[in-house]
């Protein structure tokens, strides 16, 4: 399980919203990295509740509730190291996961940790920003008729 949330430690935890082998592309990635860790992959899984998961991490995977409380609760008050493995729609199926941002905001600023983020997906961002512009001009245009 993981740590009480008021310890200090240099521990590393990684947040992805999957872990196991063929599960998918963003697990498969997660465990490579794991793999070639300088300490052995001595790590803390997080997985959100409704991630998938193989036992792969038996003892070292702590499953949590898709909350801001939660995942700090999860994490050291001070120090830590932490690698997110950031795929938008792995954390919420909109694609914009508010409790996973504020909590680790409020993380940085509160406890000093290391914090490192791998974007996966990102062509999601692109496509948005180039069908927003039509959007709004369209709704404009609606709007305007109106």
């Amino acid at each position: 399980m993981g740590l009480p949330g008021n310890a200090v430690t240099n521990n590393t935890f990684v947040i992805c919203p999957e872990i196991g082998s063929g599960i998918g592309g963003l697990a498969d990635y997660t465990l490579r990295v794991i793999e070639h860790w300088p300490d052995g992959g001595a790590v803390q899984m997080i997985v959100p509740k409704g991630g998938r998961s193989d036992g792969t991490f038996a003892g070292r995977l702590l499953e949590i509730e898709r909350s801001s409380a939660a995942l700090l609760a999860a994490l050291p008050a001070s120090g830590g190291k932490v690698l997110l493995q950031y795929s938008a729609y792995g954390f919420d199926r909109f694609g914009y996961p508010r409790w996973l941002l504020r909590a680790l905001t409020e993380w940085k600023n509160r406890g000093g940790g290391l914090l490192v983020a791998m974007f996966h997906e990102i062509y999601l961002l692109a496509r948005l920003e180039q069908e927003l512009p039509r959007a709004t001009t369209a709704s404009a245009r609606s709007t305007h008729a109106a």
